[in-house]
Order: structure tokens, then C-alpha cells, then sequence
């Protein structure tokens, strides 16, 4: 039986299939074959149909969960537009079979009741130039995170007593930057997809220095939790029954050598 969470080996195992098709069959009405063998299974038209459409619905879902899973980009950004790009995927059509209809409808309920929280915005279509006049509900959601991150600070004798009327000034001047920041970030141009969105942030943190505070905070976040699965895979491979008298120093460079490249270790042996 598959892992249901390792379904792309099956997908392509059936992708593979399909492209030998036809010298799978010509195998399989050999007489050397046929001699040997009681009982055949064999795939028919309708089978091949089915594996066709199949294998051409989950595509698009193994790229995503590539894009995903990879671990030297930021890939938190990308549920969203990845999601709205599965839902569209998945719509109905009166040509899908009945097999194709149930995987899509059910990968659709499986996404809702994963991702459909109150209070999730979804924006995936670009940004019209000047269509936006500055949302006060995300300035103060901002403006609330921003506040978050930054440490409490001692209060001085003066603070405490004239703190509150600064405090409100100093509120009202916050959330005109960001409500500023916002708005000129929603009118900015979009980047390739090919670009890394922290090293962007990182480029622009002078002019948007609030919001890109919270971008560095969230970025980082990996989308999925497969980067740590393989470190668990990776400490399977390199700790085994041979290999159990290693001391935890030894393990570690073990792991350092194992994920860095080859062509890195002079630069960072220098």
C-alpha cells in the first residue's frame, strides 16, 4: 500500500506507464511471457483513459508541493496564489469522468477544511495602480504586529507622567507610516517569480521600514514541514546500526557535510 502522503511515486509510476505503454503490451503478449505466466492483468482502454486524466490532475499538485517544499526560498508567500491556482484546477467540468470528478471534488473539500479560517484574506489577482486608498483594517492589523515585535522598553519619571499624551502622538504619527507604507506598497510593481521576496524586502527596507520588518519576521517560515522531515530522513541514513557508537559531535558533521555541497566547502573552509 502507498503512504498517503507520498502519492507523487504513484503518480509517477502511472506517468511512466503510460510512455511504455506500448512496449509494456507488446512484453505482455510475448509467448516467452504468456508461457511462464497463469494469469495476466492488464490495463484496458478504459483503464489507460482513466490513468491519462488522472496523471494530467495531479501535475499541477506535484509542482506545487515542489515549489513548497523547497528550502532555499521563501515559500511562505506562495500558499495563497498556489492555492487559488489548485481551486481553479479543480473545477468541475461536464467531460471529467466520474473517477476524475471525485478526486477533484474531493481535493477541493480537503483544501477548504484545511485553509478556510474567518478572517483569511485572499488577493491573488494583481494590483490595479491606484485602485486602493489605503485599507484602515490592515494598517491597524500592521500596525498591531509591528508593536508586537518590537521589545518593551523602560519607562523614565517624565514617561510615566506625561507618557499617555506622547503615546497618543506617537500612535497617530505610526499609523499614518504605515497606512503610507501600505498604500505605496499595494501601488508598487510586482516582482518576477523568479525573485527571492526576502532579498526584495531586504533592497527596500529604507523605504518601506515597518512593513518590511514584518515580511522578515513571516518570510522565513517554511510553507511546509518537509525540510524538517528530512533532516529525521537524513539522521536515518547517516545513524544506523553501524554506526551507533558516534559521538554527537561527530553526528554533526556528519549532517554539515551531508547538506553542503561539494562546491561550497573551500569557500567555507577559508
Amino acid at each position: 500500500m502507498d503512504v498517503v502522503t507520498r502519492w507523487n511515486s504513484s503518480l509517477d509510476m502511472l506517468e511512466r506507464y503510460l510512455k511504455q505503454q506500448a512496449a509494456i503490451t507488446a512484453a505482455l503478449l510475448s509467448p516467452e511471457v504468456r508461457k511462464n505466466a497463469r494469469q495476466l492483468d492488464t490495463m484496458g482502454s478504459a483503464d489507460i483513459s482513466d490513468a491519462e486524466e488522472i496523471v494530467s490532475l495531479l501535475k499541477p499538485l506535484k509542482k506545487a508541493t515542489t515549489v513548497l517544499s523547497d528550502e532555499k526560498s521563501a515559500t511562505l508567500s506562495l500558499i495563497m496564489p498556489l492555492k487559488s491556482m489548485i481551486e481553479q484546477s479543480m473545477m468541475l467540468d461536464e467531460k471529467d469522468s466520474t473517477t476524475v470528478s471525485d478526486m477533484k471534488t474531493a481535493i477541493l473539500q480537503n483544501l477548504s477544511s484545511r485553509y478556510a479560517e474567518a478572517g483569511t484574506v485572499e488577493q491573488t489577482e494583481p494590483m490595479e495602480e491606484g485602485a486602493t486608498d489605503g485599507n484602515p483594517i490592515d494598517a491597524a492589523d500592521a500596525m498591531h504586529r509591528v508593536e508586537q515585535e518590537q521589545p518593551p522598553s523602560k519607562k523614565t519619571a517624565l514617561e510615566d507622567l506625561l507618557g499617555a499624551t506622547s503615546a497618543k502622538t506617537a500612535a497617530a504619527q505610526s499609523k499614518s507610516s504605515i497606512e503610507i507604507e501600505i498604500d505605496m506598497y499595494k501601488k508598487d510593481t510586482s516582482i518576477p517569480l523568479t525573485s527571492c521576496p526576502l532579498k526584495w524586502w531586504k533592497e527596500n527596507a529604507q523605504m518601506y521600514p515597518l512593513l518590511s520588518s514584518l515580511a522578515k519576521a513571516y518570510l522565513i517560515i517554511p510553507a511546509t514541514s518537509v525540510p524538517s522531515e528530512r533532516v529525521f530522513s537524513t539522521a536515518g541514513d547517516i545513524i544506523n546500526a553501524q554506526r551507533s557508537q558516534l559521538s554527537p559531535k561527530h553526528v554533526d558533521m556528519l549532517f554539515f557535510l551531508q547538506k553542503k555541497p561539494v562546491s561550497n566547502l573551500k569557500n567555507t573552509m577559508e
